[in-house]
C-alpha cells in the first residue's frame, strides 16, 4: 500500500464539486469580460425600448432600445477593470504601510499610521462616494481611488497582524541579530510570510469593492447612465424588471457570480494551503539516495516480555503494575514501512516493528536518521513531498489505505503525537488553558451517557490531571498566556499535557524532555511510566538515554534510516553517574585574568519588570565575561534564563540597568544597535526552526552574518561557514536545502555556525544541544572550546545538562525566579 501526503491523494467527490463551483462562478464572469466585448457588436439603440427576447433580440431590449446581450458582454470589462484597478491600488499603498507600522523602530509612527487609518476606516465609504459626487467628481478614476482608499485600512491592519504574529518573531530577530537591513527583513521574509493571508483575504477584498462600484453605479453616483456596465444596466432598467427581466436579471446574476466565485476560489486556495504546510512535521535527511540499490531486508522489532523487569535501575522505587499479556494483540504493527521523496531519495528503508498496549519502544540514533520520519510515519504522516509504501496498522486497520476523513476518525482519540518543535502544536492566537480545556471537551463531546454538567466536570479534571502531570499549576497566569509567554521548557510541558489530556492509547512522543530540567524530567518520566503501566503504548523518539533507559521494553537504533536489530531485549541498566560524567571529562582550563575583564561583556544593575511590580523577570544583575571565559546558566524552566539571554542581546529591552562592552553601553533594544554592537553580542534561539526563513537554503543564511557585520566577500563567507559546519558534522549538500527539509538538530548547529560566522565578542547560546545527539553534542561543545580559545570569545550557555558543560566552564550561574546567582568557579 502507498500514501504520499497530501498532493498525490485523489481528491473528494464534494472537494471536486467544490473546485468546479468556483471555477463555473469565477470562470464565466471573468470570460465574458475578456472576450465579451470582442463578440458584442454595437449597444447603440437599434430598436423599440424593452422588447422581448426575439430573433432579432436574444435577451430582448432595454429601456432605451439597446440590446440587452450586447449590454451585457461588453459591460463586465469595466467591471472587471475598475474593481482589479481598486483591488491593486489598495494593496499597493496598504501593504508597504503595514511592513512600516510592523518593522518601525518608532512606536509614535505606528500609533499615527495606524490612528489615521482608524479614521478613514469609520467613514462609511457610500457616504465619501455621494460627497465626491455632488462636488462634480463623478467618473470612472475618482470611483476607483475612492474604493481603493476605503479599503486601505483593512489591508495595512491585515498586513500588520501577520508581520507581527508569533510565527515570523523568531526569524526577524534572527535576521536583526545577523545585521539584517529593514528591506531585507520586511521586504523579503515578512513580504513573503504576508502574502498567503493578503492573496487569501483577496476575495473577501474583491467582493466588497465589486459591491461598492456596483452600488455607486446603481445610484447613478459613477459611471454615465448610457455606459456599458452590469451594474449601470441593473440601475436603467429597475422600474422596468417585470417587463423586461433579462436585463436586470442576467447582470446581477453576473455580479453575484463574479463575487461568490472570487471568495469560494481564495477558500479553495486556503484549504489547499492548509493541506501542504509539514503538519506531519520535518523530515530529515537519510541515506540511500539509490532507491533501486539492495537495500537490507525487513527489520522487525517485538515488544517480547522481559522478566527482568524489577531489576531495571531507576531514581526511585516503581510502583508498576503488571503488564497486559504478552499474547495481546499488538495495538501497531508496521511492516515494510519505506519512505522516499519525490526525487528517489529513500528516507526509510523497510522498517518493521510492533507495539503491544502498555509497552515502550525507543528510537534513538544520531541527528538526521529517520527518527522523526518513522516516529511520523507510523501514523500515516509525512511531510509535503514523500510518499509512505508499505502497511501501517492500527487496531488491526491499515492505515495508508484510508482516504482522509477516515484516516482521521481511525486516529481520533488514539493516539497523540508531541512534535520536535512543541510551539508548532499551540496555537499563537489563544491562551494555552481554554485549547486545553477545548481539547479536553471533544473528549466527551459524543459521549450520550453522561449529563452535560458531568461531561464539563470530567474535562475540567482530564485538564487537571494533564496539567499535573506535566508538572505545571492547575490554576494561576500560567495557563491564561498565550505560547510566546511562555518559556521553552513550559511550552514542552504544555505541548505534551494537549497530548495527554486526549487519554491516547498509542502515544508517540519526540524529544519529550530536550527543554526541560532535571527535575521536571523526573516528573515527566514518572508520569510516562504510569501511562505505560495503565496500558498505554508509548513510541518515544529521544537522544536522552537515561530516559530510553528508565522507560523502553526495546530500544531500535536508526542509522540512514534503517532500523538496527538490538542485541539484547528489556531494559538496560543506567550507566553509573561516575562514567557518565568520566565519558564527558576534559581538561578544566583556568579562568581568563579578571585584569581582562574590561574587554569583555559587563552588565550593570540589568533588569528586566514583569507583570507584578514586586516580582521582575529579571531582578537587578551585574555580570563579568571576560574574553574567552566561558560561563554555564542553569535553573529550573521558567526561572528567567531565557529572558537574561534576552535581555544580554537586546531582544527583550532591559527595563533599568545597562550592557556594556569595551566600555561602551549598547543600546537596550536591538533595533537600535549598530552593526558594531549586534557583532558584539550573538544570541543562537532555543527554537532553532523558528529562527530560519523557511523559504530561502540554510547557506544562504549563514553567509549574511559574516557579509553584514564583518563585510565578507560571499565567497569568503560561504567557505567560512561551511568549514565551521563541517567540524559539527553538517554537509554543504544539507546546508544546500532549505529549512524544512534538515531535522531539528541539523538546524540547532546550523543556527550555532550563524551566530559564530559573527566572532561575537560574547556568543549566547540557549538550549544548544538539546535536540543532539551524546557524540554529537560532545563535538558541538569541543567547537566552542577552540572558538572561545582562538578568537577571545566569551560564551554563555543556557542548558538543563551541567554534566555536559561543566568541565570546560569558568563559572556557574543559577537562575530561580529571576535572581541570578554565582555558583563558583569551575575547577
Amino acid at each position: 500500500m502507498t500514501v504520499s501526503p497530501p498532493g498525490p491523494r485523489l481528491r473528494r467527490p464534494g472537494a471536486a464539486c467544490l473546485d468546479g463551483l468556483a471555477l463555473v462562478l469565477l470562470g464565466v464572469p471573468v470570460l465574458l469580460a475578456v472576450v465579451g466585448p470582442g463578440l458584442a457588436g454595437s449597444t447603440a439603440p437599434d430598436a423599440a425600448p424593452l422588447l422581448p427576447p426575439g430573433a432579432g433580440h436574444v435577451l430582448g431590449t432595454d429601456v432605451l432600445g439597446r440590446d440587452v446581450l450586447a449590454l451585457v458582454l461588453s459591460g463586465g470589462r469595466s467591471v472587471l477593470v475598475m474593481t482589479l484597478a481598486a483591488l491593486l491600488a489598495a494593496c499597493a499603498v496598504g501593504l508597504p504601510l503595514g511592513l512600516l507600522a510592523a518593522g518601525t523602530r518608532r512606536r509614535w509612527a505606528d500609533e499615527t499610521i495606524m490612528r489615521t487609518l482608524d479614521v478613514l476606516l469609520a467613514f462609511p465609504a457610500l457616504l465619501l462616494v455621494m460627497t465626491l459626487a455632488a462636488s462634480g467628481h463623478q467618473d470612472a478614476t475618482t470611483l476607483v481611488v475612492t474604493a481603493a482608499v476605503v479599503q486601505v485600512p483593512a489591508v495595512t491592519r491585515l498586513v500588520r497582524a501577520a508581520a507581527l504574529a508569533p510565527g515570523c518573531r523568531t526569524a526577524v530577530e534572527a535576521m536583526r541579530m545577523q545585521g539584517a537591513p529593514w528591506h531585507h527583513i520586511h521586504g523579503r521574509y515578512v513580504l513573503r510570510r504576508v502574502s498567503a493571508p493578503l492573496i487569501t483575504d483577496a476575495g473577501n477584498r474583491a467582493a466588497t469593492v465589486l459591491a461598492l462600484l456596483a452600488s455607486a453605479n446603481f445610484l447613478g453616483l459613477g459611471l454615465p447612465t448610457d455606459a456599458p456596465d452590469w451594474a449601470v444596466l441593473i440601475e436603467r432598467n429597475a422600474e422596468a424588471l417585470f417587463l423586461q427581466p433579462y436585463a436586470v436579471l442576467v447582470p446581477a446574476v453576473l455580479l453575484t457570480a463574479l463575487a461568490v466565485g472570487g471568495n469560494l476560489t481564495a477558500d479553495r486556495l486556503l484549504g489547499l494551503t492548509r493541506r501542504s504546510p509539514a503538519l506531519a512535521g520535518q523530515a530529515p535527511r537519510a541515506g540511500g539516495a539509490d532507491p533501486s540499490a539492495t537495500e537490507s531486508g525487513p527489520v522487525t522489532v517485538r515488544s517480547v516480555p522481559d522478566p527482568a523487569r524489577g531489576n531495571r535501575v531507576a531514581t526511585e522505587p516503581l510502583d508498576r503494575r503488571p503488564s497486559p499479556e504478552p499474547a495481546a494483540e499488538p495495538l501497531l504493527v508496521c511492516h515494510g514501512l519505506t519512505a522516499r521523496t519525490a526525487t528517489g531519495v529513500t528516507l526509510l528503508h523497510h522498517v518493521s516493528l510492533e507495539l503491544r498496549p502498555g509497552r515502550c519502544l525507543a528510537l534513538v540514533g544520531p541527528s538526521g536518521s529517520g527518527k522523526t520520519t518513522l516516529g511520523l510515519a507510523v501514523l500515516a504522516l509525512a511531510r509535503t513531498g514523500l510518499t509512505l509504501t508499505g502497511s501501517v496498522r492500527l487496531n488491526g486497520t491499515d492505515l495508508l489505505a484510508l482516504p482522509p476523513r477516515e484516516l482521521r476518525a481511525a486516529r481520533a482519540g488514539t493516539v497523540a503525537h508531541l512534535p520536535q518543535d512543541p510551539a508548532s502544536v499551540l496555537d499563537p492566537t489563544r491562551r494555552v488553558g481554554a485549547v486545553l480545556r477545548e481539547i479536553a471537551a471533544l473528549t466527551y463531546g459524543r459521549n450520550t451517557s453522561l449529563t452535560a454538567g458531568n461531561r464539563r466536570r470530567a474535562a475540567a479534571e482530564d485538564v487537571r490531571r494533564a496539567l499535573r502531570s506535566v508538572g505545571l499549576p492547575e490554576n494561576g497566569p500560567l495557563i491564561r498566556r498565550h505560547p510566546h509567554r511562555l518559556s521553552g521548557g513550559q511550552q514542552q510541558r504544555m505541548a505534551l499535557a494537549t497530548a495527554l489530556v486526549t487519554r491516547p492509547r498509542l502515544l508517540v512522543l519526540d524529544e519529550p524532555t530536550s527543554g526541560l530540567d532535571e527535575h521536571t524530567t523526573a516528573l515527566l518520566t514518572r508520569t510516562l511510566r504510569d501511562l505505560v503501566s495503565d496500558g498505554t503504548a508509548l513510541l518515544l523518539i529521544t537522544h536522552d538515554a537515561r530516559l530510553a533507559t528508565e522507560l523502553a521494553d526495546e530500544t531500535v537504533a536508526m542509522q540512514d534510516g534503517r532500523a538496527a536489530r538490538p542485541e539484547t531485549t528489556g531494559r538496560t541498566p543506567a550507566p553509573s553517574q561516575e562514567k557518565r560524567e568520566g565519558e564527558r571529562s576534559r581538561p578544566s582550563l583556568a579562568p581568563p585574568a579578571p585584569e581582562r575583564a574590561p574587554d569583555g561583556v559587563r552588565t550593570h544593575r540589568l533588569t528586566v519588570a514583569g507583570e507584578d511590580p514586586a516580582r521582575p523577570r529579571l531582578a537587578p544583575t551585574d555580570l563579568a565575561l571576560p574574553p574567552g571565559s566561558r560561563t554555564v546558566v542553569t535553573g529550573p524552566s521558567g526561572a528567567g534564563k531565557t529572558t537574561l539571554a534576552r535581555a544580554l542581546a537586546g531582544l527583550t529591552p532591559a527595563t533599568t540597568g545597562r550592557v556594556e562592552h569595551r566600555g561602551t553601553v549598547l543600546p537596550a533594544a536591538t533595533e537600535r544597535r549598530d552593526r558594531a554592537a549586534l557583532r558584539a553580542v550573538q544570541y543562537v534561539h532555543q527554537d532553532a526552526r523558528a529562527s530560519f526563513d523557511e523559504y530561502r537554503p540554510v547557506i544562504g543564511q549563514l553567509t549574511l552574518t559574516a557579509r553584514l557585520l564583518r563585510g565578507l566577500a560571499p565567497a569568503e563567507a560561504c567557505e567560512e561557514a561551511e568549514a565551521l559546519a563541517r567540524r559539527l558534522g553538517l554537509a554543504p549538500d544539507d546546508l544546500a536545502r532549505r529549512p524544512t527539509d534538515l531535522s531539528g538538530g541539523q538546524l540547532q548547529r546550523a543556527a550555532l555556525v550563524r551566530a559564530l560566522t559573527a566572532r561575537p565578542a560574547l556568543l549566547i547560546c540557549d538550549e544548544v544541544t538539546s535536540a543532539l545527539d551524546p557524540p554529537t553534542a560532545r563535538t558541538t561543545v569541543d567547537l566552542l572550546v577552540e572558538e572561545s580559545e582562538r578568537n577571545g570569545t566569551a560564551v554563555l550557555v543556557i542548558t538543563h545538562d551541567g554534566p555536559l558543560f561543566d568541565p570546560v566552564a569558568h563559572q556557574r550561574l543559577r537562575v530561580t525566579d529571576g535572581r541570578v546567582e554565582a555558583r563558583g568557579m569551575c575547577r
